[in-house]
């Protein structure tokens, strides 16, 4: 947008003062004129020209003001045809593109030389972040402007000449550069400007960049003479063999002085640490590079890839093939080793597995055939590269030449099972080595054994079972406790009730033969011969199970044995503890099974786990009691009778009814229990006794004795009072229920007054600790006993009512129960008041509502509900009969008063008009009720699941309902406008009212 103010454009009055009602427009046509590619325009005060600057005048225009960034910016986008008003530019885009590049190198000279010139005058010796940061703005715009217009004769030249010049700017653009390789925008470099590349970051100890950008350019423009010094000095293979493959065509030199680091590498590791297969945890980490980056190396040629990217050339492939197949294989080094086959040796000491990968890969391919093509040359066969293997890791690893574990071995064997799976009948191999492999894999010492055992599951899964003796490998495997190999094979035999040892044996897998089971017994690809065979080794072991987990076998064996659980309990009768542990399971998953869930466990077994436990684990049998009333209480009193648990006995006679008696078992137990109560007080006053007659301070022991003393006869108290509070629910006889209660609180009144002559100085501890007990107990025998008569016996205690701080704290107790139970029955009182109230208007509210006795309307016998339900006010009268509204007759004339009452539409009823109508009919109608939309959905589910009846009776139930109605309302009629009934007829479907209740009385 151009302001055009200052020029004052003339214009055409005579238009203007023709318009001036409706606006302030002015006609400036007459004063612009356009020709030639120029616009005049004519002012005030004289003519203007205006025309459109060109490409190259908008560029120097940002130039004079020196903004040449967005110069060189704006000249890139004419360069991409992305600008817009492209003036005096060619059409044509290659003559475009050329005349903006000579342009805009124009421009970049002038911007490199007046950047360089304004930051010439600092120290480019220090240190400066700024000054770095200023060049790495400047030379980033450089390198991409000239790499976007195709420009790298000129960056490399002109451009590179002259950061050179300045040490900051020279290493900004080297850095620079590297993104650029890296991703592929820079392919080569000028050899002058590669010989300072590879300078600047060796002086930088960077050498690591220097391949990483080698590997991704030309090698013609590099010096190879400079580059494979420093790749060797820096170790950078990846750039060496780079350099090798693409720049000298040698694929051999490589892979050969790899080689001959690598075994050096070796050498220097004792034979000991070489035997053992531990070579990789002594290798430090660039011999580790070194072997890996070999074995990739090797693949690579095998495959016939170049390293690291791209593809042999395909008349070099099968050559650089036999020649790495040649060095590999060869049986004498160089060097006059010694041992024969040394590299194909190293390879293998190396990391036996991940060479091996290398060859199943290289296998695969088709060149490797015995009669290769006479073409090229000779590629070895896979049976004799299988052979060289054979020699080296088998044959010849004997005495001190022995450099290779058993799992190495088993490598080897691994592999070529699987490669004579793949090419049957191309490789054979003596099946007496394989025996000779599990030999050494089964009779090493345990130290490996989980990676000897891998190693042989890894054979067979390759195809090696093929090639054992099965009999001779489950028997040497079973020796050396190989017991997943002995599954393995099992399992291929389908001998699946041999596995059940296999888990058995195995400390680590036991737990998994739970599952194996069920899953054998459950599914159906288990032959039914081998299942009965697996349940009978199952009974065998079924003490070996329990041991495993007790838990497990009850599931396995409700879940697949359920029949036959009586015949396990016997099997483990003969060690009580498994028996114990066994039946604890069964019963506790009966406990915790789902709902619906019956095991159908027999009560003998339930009363041969209660007497284990009376046997074994008394203390629980009474909680076991407890929470299991199913039990048969005969034959558990003989049991609990026997041994004699008394806590047992009383709960069953309280179950049969025989309180009294179970009270007074229980009772003689509280005296036991109150007897080694005082007995350990006793002995802590003999202790002080002592230390006072010594002159020595009075110390409590420790361990006291008392405290373990407390807490056991309080637990047996919170049981007596426990059985107390049931019996008292379901004693009748008032008397024997205060004598229970009664006959405790003396106890422990009898105690106290007993100890209290005892106990001169620990007294106090045992008044203290007893009227605890007995204020628990008046507390709870205040709900069954009166409290005078509590109180009455609590005064009658001898000596205890001659002190009233004796009774002082079982007196305040009972207040205070007194008040919370009080408290209590207001608050309960208060809460039942409130809910009746409120059940009351509940009820009182519900029967406020319409409750339809049909789902059909009595007059036009139309569903009132549903989907083909007519969208109209529904009528329900006292009797519960519902109609349509508009299947009412119509109202007499007389009962419309007013215009708003008259609205009568194809016989439809005003409300009001229906009201009065209703009102004075003096009949049997006395109640006339409008549902609402939410009455009439409360009923529509419950109507849309009855049944239609036959259409004819439902339309003759209709004519006689319409009959009874009319005799009902039929006085009211005026007999000269009454209308013939249309029951059936189908009223026209008016839109619903608004929904109202009719109070309407007769």
């Amino acid at each position: 947008m151009l302001d055009l103010s200052h020029v004052e454009l003339v214009f055409n009055t005579r238009f203007t003062k023709m318009r001036q009602q409706k606006g302030q427009l002015r006609d400036y046509s007459s004063g612009i004129a356009t020709f030639d590619g120029f616009v005049y325009l004519v002012g005030l005060k004289g003519v203007h020209l205006l025309s459109m600057a060109s490409w190259q005048e908008r560029i120097k225009s940002l130039m004079k003001q020196n903004l040449y960034v967005e110069a060189i910016a704006l000249g890139l986008s004419f360069y991409d045809n992305t600008a817009l008003a492209q003036h005096r530019l060619p059409h044509d885009p290659a003559a475009r593109q050329t005349a903006v590049r000579d342009f805009l190198i124009n421009i970049i000279d002038t911007y490199a030389d007046l950047s360089i010139a304004s930051n010439s005058d600092v120290d480019a010796t220090v240190d400066n972040p700024a000054l770095h940061a200023r060049f790495l703005a400047i030379v980033q715009l450089v390198v991409e402007s000239c790499l976007a217009i195709n420009a790298n004769d000129f960056l490399f030249s002109t451009i590179f000449d002259k950061l050179s010049l300045h040490p900051i700017a020279c290493g900004v653009f080297f850095e620079s550069l590297r993104p650029l390789i890296l991703d592929d925008k820079v392919d080569s470099l000028p050899p002058a400007v590669m010989k300072m590349f590879v300078e600047h970051f060796k002086e930088q100890n960077r050498p690591d960049i220097v391949e990483e950008c080698v590997i991704r350019m030309d090698v013609t423009t590099m010096d190879i003479h400079q580059m494979v010094s420093l790749c060797w000095e820096h170790k950078l293979f990846d750039a060496m063999i780079y350099i090798y493959n693409q720049g000298m065509n040698d694929y051999l030199t490589p892979l050969r002085e790899m080689m001959q680091l690598l075994q050096a590498s070796i050498r220097a590791r004792s034979a000991d640490v070489i035997a053992g297969g531990a070579l990789h945890q002594h290798l430090d980490e660039q011999e580790l590079e070194l072997g890996y980056k070999l074995l990739l190396y090797i693949s690579f040629c095998l495959a016939g890839r170049a390293f690291p990217r791209g593809d042999i050339p395909k008349d070099r492939v099968r050559r650089v093939k036999w020649e790495v197949y040649r060095f590999v294989l060869m049986q004498h080094g160089e060097q006059q080793e010694t041992t024969t086959y040394p590299h194909l040796r190293a390879l293998l000491q190396f990391d036996t597995k991940e060479f091996l990968n290398v060859l199943a890969i290289a296998f695969d391919e088709t060149d490797l055939v015995a009669n290769p093509d006479p073409s090229g040359p000779a590629l070895p066969s896979r049976q004799v590269v299988v052979e060289s293997l054979l020699f080296v890791m088998v044959k010849d690893n004997k005495g001190k030449n022995m450099t290779f574990t058993p799992e190495q071995v088993c490598h080897l064997f691994t592999f070529i099972a699987r490669q004579v799976s793949r090419h049957d009948n191309i490789i054979s191999v003596d099946r007496t080595l394989f025996d000779q492999v599990l030999r050494r894999l089964t009779s090493t010492d345990a130290g490996r054994k989980d990676e000897q055992e891998q190693a042989l599951l890894d054979l067979l899964d390759a195809g090696g079972l093929a090639q054992f003796d099965v009999e001779k490998l489950l028997t040497s495997c079973e020796q050396a406790g190989f017991y997943m190999v002995c599954e393995r094979v099992y399992s291929e035999q389908q001998r699946y009730a041999d596995i059940v040892p296999c888990y058995l044996r195995d400390p680590a897998r036991q737990h998994l033969v739970f599952p194996f089971i069920h899953r054998c017994l459950k599914q159906q690809y288990v032959p039914p011969s081998e299942a009965q065979k697996i349940k009978e080794a199952t009974v065998d072991h079924i003490e070996d199970f329990v041991r495993i987990s007790a838990q497990d076998t009850a599931k396995l064996i409700l879940a697949c044995f359920n029949p036959q659980l009586m015949l396990f309990a016997q099997r483990l009768s003969s060690t009580p503890e498994l028996f114990y542990q066994f039946l604890k399971s069964v019963f506790h998953l009966r406990d915790r099974a789902p709902e619906g869930t019956d095991y159908n466990l027999p009560a003998e077994l339930e009363e041969a786990f209660i007497e284990a436990m009376c046997r074994d684990h008394p203390t629980e049998v009474y909680n076991y009691l407890k929470t299991h009333e199913h039990v048969r209480i005969e034959q558990c009193l003989v049991l609990t009778k026997r041994y004699k648990l008394t806590d047992a006995t009383a709960w069953l006679l309280e179950r049969k009814g025989e309180f009294l008696q179970a009270y007074a078992l229980i009772r003689e137990t509280l005296l036991t229990q109150l007897s080694q109560y005082n007995l350990a007080f006793e002995q802590v006053e003999k202790m002080l006794t002592r230390q006072e007659q010594a002159g020595e301070p009075l110390q409590d022991p420790d361990p006291d004795p008392r405290e373990p003393a407390i807490k056991a006869f309080r637990k047996f108290l919170d049981v007596v009072l426990d059985m107390l509070q049931r019996c008292s629910r379901r004693m009748p006889d008032q008397k024997e229920r205060r004598s229970i209660w009664c006959k405790t609180l003396e106890v422990l009144i009898e105690f106290q007054q007993i100890m209290r002559t005892k106990l001169r100085l620990t007294g106090g501890d045992y008044a203290h600790v007893m009227n605890r007990h007995m204020k628990e107990v008046v507390r709870q025998m205040a709900e069954f006993v009166d409290p005078p008569a509590i109180l009455h016996l609590i005064m009658s205690g001898g000596a205890m009512s001659d002190r009233f701080d004796d009774i002082r704290d079982l007196v305040t107790g009972m207040l205070e129960t007194y008040n919370y139970e009080r408290t209590q029955l207001q608050t309960t009182n208060a809460i039942i008041h409130n809910d009746v109230y409120g059940l009351l208007q509940n009820r009182q509210r519900a029967l406020r509502h319409a409750y339809p006795s049909a789902w059909r309307c009595n007059l036009s016998n139309r569903r009132l509900y549903g989907a083909d339900a007519v969208d109209d006010d529904i009528i329900m009268f006292r009797s519960g009969q519902c109609t349509y509204l508009s299947s009412l007759p119509r109202v007499p004339r007389r009962f419309r008063k007013n215009k708003q009452d008259t609205t009568d539409i194809q016989g439809h009823h005003n409300v009001k008009a229906l009201d009065r109508w209703i009102d004075s009919t003096q009949s049997d109608v006395s109640y006339l009720h409008l549902l609402t939309e939410q009455e009439r959905s409360q009923h529509a589910s419950a109507w849309d699941d009855e049944p239609a009846d036959p259409h004819a009776a439902r339309q003759q139930a209709a004519l006689d309902r319409l009959r009874v109605w009319e005799n009902h309302v039929g006085r009211a009629y005026d007999a000269q406008v009454k209308p013939k009934p249309r029951a059936m007829e189908t009223p026209a479907v008016l839109k619903p009212r608004r929904r109202l209740k009719l109070n309407v009385t007769s």
